[in-house]
C-alpha cells in the first residue's frame, strides 16, 4: 500500500512541476496576462482539473517559488546568519537573498516582478520573519533604532530590495545583483543606525 501511494504522490509531484515548468516557459515568453491556464495545460500535457489540483488559481503558481525560498530561509540561512557578527546579520540576509534571486532563472524572476503577484506583500512569510528576528536582535542590541518595531523595518528593507532586483531585471541581469544589494542596503540601515549617546 504504501509503495503505491509513494507511487502516486512521486506521480502528483511530477505533474505538479510539469505544470510549474510550463506556466514559467510561457509566461516568460507571453507575459502573465498573455498566458491563460488552458495553454499552461495544453503545454503541460494536463487536463484543467489536474491544474486546478495542484493551483488554486494563475497566481498561485508563483507559491512554489515562494515555498522553496521560505523552506531556505527558515533553515538554511536563519543557521548561515548564526555565523555572522551581529551588527552584520542584516547586510548578510540581503547578500544571500540577492544571491538566491541571481541563483534563479532570469526569466523565472522576471515573470514574478507583475502588478498581480501578491506574493511579494505577503504577510508572516518565513523569509520575513528570520529578518525580522535579526532587526529585533540589532535593536536589543542598541545597532538599531527602536523607534520603529522590527516588522515595520523589515517591510521597508524588502521593498528597497524588490526595487534592486526589479532594477537587475530591467537591466537583463548584466551587473552583480549580491555586490549592488550590499551597498544600497547598507545605505539604508544607516537611516536606522541607532543615535549615538
Amino acid at each position: 500500500m504504501g509503495e503505491k501511494m509513494n507511487g502516486r504522490q512521486l506521480q502528483a509531484d511530477e505533474t505538479k512541476k510539469r505544470i510549474f515548468q510550463s506556466a514559467i516557459e510561457l509566461m516568460a515568453k507571453n507575459g502573465y496576462h498573455g498566458t491563460k491556464i488552458g495553454e499552461i495545460c495544453q503545454a503541460a500535457n494536463v487536463s484543467i482539473g489536474a491544474f486546478y489540483h495542484h493551483f488554486r488559481a494563475k497566481d498561485d503558481i508563483f507559491s512554489v517559488t515562494y515555498d522553496e525560498a521560505d523552506a531556505y530561509f527558515e533553515t538554511d540561512v536563519a543557521k548561515l546568519l548564526r555565523a555572522e557578527k551581529p551588527e552584520d546579520r542584516i547586510v548578510a540576509f540581503f547578500k544571500i537573498y540577492a544571491e538566491f534571486n541571481q541563483s534563479i532563472s532570469l526569466d523565472r524572476i522576471k515573470v514574478l516582478y507583475n502588478g498581480d503577484n501578491r506574493w511579494f506583500i505577503k504577510k508572516g512569510r518565513g523569509m520575513q520573519k528570520v529578518l525580522a528576528a535579526q532587526i529585533a536582535e540589532s535593536q536589543s542590541l542598541g545597532l538599531v533604532a527602536s523607534d520603529e518595531d522590527a516588522e515595520s523595518i523589515t517591510t521597508d528593507l524588502f521593498v528597497l530590495a524588490r526595487g534592486i532586483v526589479y532594477d537587475w531585471c530591467l537591466h537583463d541581469g548584466e551587473y552583480d545583483l549580491p555586490s549592488a544589494m550590499q551597498r544600497l542596503i547598507v545605505k539604508m540601515l544607516h537611516g536606522y543606525a541607532a543615535p549615538c549617546e
